[in-house]
């Protein structure tokens, strides 16, 4: 993903709505800060470390250039409650045995990854086993019971 998105992104899991309240949060001029998000721009050594520190996420996370890395980190923080198995692009998340829904979700590696960041960012806590079911169940499609 691209330097751009990632910014948007990880700006939004964290609990920024809009950009200019992260430019004045970070101190970084917002018209300087529209452009990294929306014009390609890229922020200088000073103000890409602001924003690393203000989102709590590593310069490379920021950049996308360590997804192996946080693909292994979310799967040894899952690996506990679910198992999984991974081919080159798709991670598949098995349903506990225990649970009233049988079965596997399959997700791509970067989706999982944005899943599980989610959480994290959300709770600050542990994943529970509950976490993929309430994603199953709140998938649109999904049918209720």
């Amino acid at each position: 993903m691209s330097f751009q998105h990632n910014l948007k992104q990880y700006r939004e899991l964290a609990g920024y709505k809009s950009a200019k309240d992260f430019a004045t949060t970070a101190k970084i001029p917002y018209t300087s800060y529209m452009n990294y998000e929306n014009k390609g721009s890229w922020p200088n050594e000073e103000n890409l470390i602001k924003i690393a520190i203000n989102l709590d996420i590593s310069i490379d996370k920021l950049l996308g250039l360590d997804k192996d890395s946080e693909l292994e980190r979310c799967k040894r923080l899952i690996g506990g409650k679910f198992k999984f198995s991974e081919t080159k692009n798709k991670i598949e998340v098995f349903i506990p045995p225990t649970a009233s829904v049988k079965g596997s979700i399959k997700f791509s590696k970067e989706r999982f990854i944005d899943i599980v960041h989610k959480y994290e960012l959300q709770s600050k806590e542990n994943i529970p086993k509950s976490f993929f079911l309430d994603y199953v169940y709140n998938f649109p499609g999904y049918p209720k019971t």
